[in-house]
């Protein structure tokens, strides 16, 4: 059965201490957590400095999921809690600035395809990008002035991962688009064997 993990970014009147009180008011176990804080059995809430924020704003907050499973209704209850709980803090995603943008961000274990559906997988990406751009806010989009955190892959880059990805070696997949600055990063793929997509803009809203 897939799993996935969720990143929500967000501007928050409340620090992550504030946060973390708030989920857990409301039933979800929470803990605060470094920036690489790896604990996911549990809601980590955290800072992030490329978060855009304002003067009734001004906390940077990233909320980061445990480990959840696609079509469960108990992860799916959860995404909602979270979500009811920072839209009542008054938490908002604000248009990006500069360099600095919220973005929504998911890690699909993708361990359990066949090499050569893997690699399908990348090509088909490629392939759809224009579509995945029109689904984006402006800026985000392939070349966008604001995807200093989510550039899209290039096709030489898409090719190493196909390639690395049909060949089934995990360990060149996983640095063949390592980074936090591209819009598919496939940096944890021999670890844990999830590819992130990072070019959705940020989110709150739990049905998004």
């Amino acid at each position: 059965m897939t799993t996935y993990g969720i990143e929500i970014e967000c501007a928050s009147p409340v620090d992550q201490y504030g946060v973390r009180d708030a989920l857990r008011g409301a039933g979800i176990n929470a803990i605060t957590a470094g920036y690489s804080g790896r604990e996911y059995s549990v809601w980590q809430v955290k800072t992030d400095v490329t978060i855009p924020t304002r003067r009734d704003l001004t906390h940077r907050i990233e909320v980061v999921s445990p480990v959840l499973t696609w079509g469960d209704l108990e992860s799916l209850r959860q995404v909602r809690i979270v979500s009811e709980v920072l839209t009542a803090l008054g938490c908002r995603v604000l248009r990006p600035r500069g360099s600095q943008s919220a973005g929504f961000h998911t890690h699909v274990s993708m361990s359990d395809l066949a090499p050569g559906n893997l690699a399908a997988w990348f090509r088909s990406w490629h392939a759809q990008q224009d579509t995945t751009d029109s689904l984006v806010r402006s800026g985000r989009e392939r070349g966008g002035r604001h995807n200093a955190w989510c550039a899209v892959l290039s096709a030489s880059m898409i090719d190493r991962c196909a390639t690395a990805a049909g060949n089934g070696d995990a360990r060149a997949l996983a640095s063949a688009a390592s980074g936090h600055n591209l819009a598919v990063n496939t940096q944890w793929f021999y670890e844990r064997g999830t590819i992130e997509i990072r070019q959705r803009d940020g989110a709150i809203h739990w049905q998004k």
